[in-house]
Order: C-alpha cells, then structure tokens, then sequence
C-alpha cells in the first residue's frame, strides 16, 4: 500500500520539476565579447526514444536558432561557424531516462559555447574548448517531457543571451559599427 501511495504521489507531484542548476562564471562572460555569432549544434542521447514523446533534434535546434535570432544573436551555418574567428560553437546536449512503469523522467539539459582557446604557457597550443556553460538536470512526467524540455531550454539559453548581451551592449555594437563606416568612408577616399 504504502509503494502504490508513494507511486500515485510520485506521479501527482512529477509535473512540477525539480531544478539543480550551474550558474555560469563572470569570467565566462568576457568570452562573449566581440562573438559575431555562434554555430548551433544539438546532441541527445537515444533521440529515438524522445520522438516518440514528440520531441526531436530538429524541435530543440529549431528552437534554439529561433531564441537566438529574436534576439539579434546571427546564427552561423556549420560551415561560417568553421571559418568565423574562434569557430564559436552553442551545443546543447540533452539526456534523458525515462521509467515508464512510473511514468517519469529525468531530464539533464546542457548549453556550452565552444571556442578555440591558447595555452597561455604554449601560445602554440590551440584547443577547442568550452567558455561558457549552464545547465539543469529536471525531473518531469512522462507526458510534460516535450514542454518541460523546451521551457528549460528556453531559460538556459536566455541565461546565454542576457550574458552575451551583457558583453556585447548595444551601444557598443552601434560604436563598432560606426567606427568600421568611418574607416571604410576614409580608406574609399584615399
């Protein structure tokens, strides 16, 4: 009895999630500056597993690209992504396990930004490593998996935007802007 009462509450209580999280560095931040933009790239364990609950690769980078660019974040193909400085990369990872006898899962949710970086001792060095991360590990109904895992990825990636945009303000975006015209306006005068 005292199983079965356990289950039912598991299962009334399951829709609210249950957050962990990583907050990102302040010097995590300075690594935003001067992005002209990131590349997104989506991994998940046993996708097939999700599709089933309506949920896919192409859902999350759909998502992904869409949250970026309202917030005037360009997004680079694979390829602009390789050629831009630091070949900047946004991954999120996302593994899950589902029980279905009780109908729940646990949902670990990961956005990394991917950057080239130096040895400072071995300038010589060059590693493509992460700069900036958060992440939430979730516990969610079986039925709540698709809204639970596109509401979370919703916030995480704001956490990326509000950093970004706090390294890349917007006036300062205007002054490089107007700083590159000059430039071009001198140099076509010479």
């Amino acid at each position: 009895m005292k199983i079965k009462m356990c289950c039912i509450l598991g299962i009334l209580v399951v829709p609210i999630l249950a957050y962990a999280s990583k907050s990102c560095i302040s010097s995590d931040i300075a690594s935003l500056r001067s992005l002209d933009g990131v590349g997104v790239k989506i991994y998940s364990t046993k996708p097939e597993n999700l599709e089933k609950y309506g949920l896919s690769g192409q859902v999350l980078q759909t998502d992904t690209e869409l949250r970026l660019r309202q917030f005037a974040i360009k997004v680079l193909s694979e390829e602009e992504s390789q050629r831009a400085d630091g070949e900047p990369l946004l991954a999120v990872a996302l593994n899950t396990v589902i029980n279905s006898d009780m109908q729940i899962a646990a949902i670990s949710l990961q956005v990394k930004l991917h950057q080239n970086v130096f040895l400072q001792r071995n300038p010589m060095v060059l590693h493509h490593g992460v700069t900036w991360e958060t992440g939430i590990t979730a516990i969610c109904g079986v039925s709540q998996i698709k809204r639970s895992v596109r509401e979370i990825l919703k916030d995480l990636l704001d956490k990326f935007i509000n950093d970004y945009l706090a390294a890349n303000p917007k006036e300062q975006i205007e002054q490089q802007s107007s700083v590159e015209e000059l430039k071009q306006n001198l140099d076509s005068k010479k």
